[in-house]
């Protein structure tokens, strides 16, 4: 959501307004700027958080996230509306294939890419749809790498991936390496996906902080977990990038 506030801000640049106030982290007044895309996702993270929590509950029935989904709570949703309705049905065909164990990781993908398709639903035209088509790319490639990312630490821990049944694991020694060989051209093909919708639009500020994260991190980040490197979140903000932007594309996948 952060990535998605700064992506629609660089686009509609002339939005910003500043503002000061009170931050109790810096125990100090701040200057800061705001407009109408960072709060739409701010308000995407408390829906998506609810739905989170909600389904922490119905799966594991646990009530402190019961709890926590009243706190993370959209108090004026009706302009979402639809929104929502259409994200809750792509998490509840998401919940009922999970839970039959279900192999149709493209499926899932799918899902998962129509949910992120429908956060980056904000602007009209051309420019809209290209929006769209990169989110519902982004959200496919989330949902495959982060299943890759996962799958050791599922096979021990008896957890639900589509992989372990895409794939007919059976304790063999080099299951990942077959899953790997398999679904390298999968995420490699979303990400120039991607960059092609990312090249469509017009970018009007803080292209060299969009190039990064589009030509670079999500390479390095793919190249890594297909490589078993297990990701922590909290270190991609110092992630030393090994490749280079090469004629718009990935030089790796060309």
């Amino acid at each position: 959501m952060t990535f998605l506030a700064l992506f629609l801000s660089s686009i509609k640049y002339d939005t910003d307004r500043p503002k000061r106030r009170f931050c109790g982290y810096k125990v100090n007044k701040v200057n800061y700027f705001t407009n109408e895309y960072i709060d739409y996702a701010a308000m995407m993270n408390i829906i998506l958080t609810n739905r989170k929590l909600l389904d922490d509950f119905n799966d594991d029935k646990n009530y402190f996230s019961f709890l926590l989904s009243k706190v993370f709570k959209v108090k004026k949703g009706e302009k979402f509306r639809d929104k929502i309705k259409r994200i809750d049905k792509n998490l509840y065909e998401m919940s009922s294939l999970e839970r039959q164990n279900s192999p149709d990781i493209d499926r899932l993908s799918h899902l998962f890419g129509e949910i992120t398709k429908e956060t980056f639903d904000v602007l009209e035209g051309k420019t809209g749809e290209v929006l769209k088509y990169f989110g519902y790319n982004l959200g496919r490639w989330i949902y495959v790498v982060d299943a890759l990312d996962d799958l050791e630490k599922d096979i021990k821990e008896k957890k639900y991936n589509p992989l372990i049944y895409a794939f007919n694991y059976e304790k063999e020694e080099n299951f990942r390496e077959r899953v790997v060989e398999n679904i390298r051209f999968v995420l490699y093909s979303y990400l120039e996906n991607i960059t092609k919708a990312y090249e469509l639009l017009d970018i009007k500020k803080n292209r060299g902080i969009l190039d990064n994260i589009i030509y670079l991190s999500l390479a390095d980040k793919t190249e890594r977990i297909l490589k078993g490197e297990r990701i922590n979140e909290k270190s991609i903000r110092g992630i030393r990038c090994r490749q280079e932007r090469f004629n718009g594309g990935y030089k790796e996948s060309l």
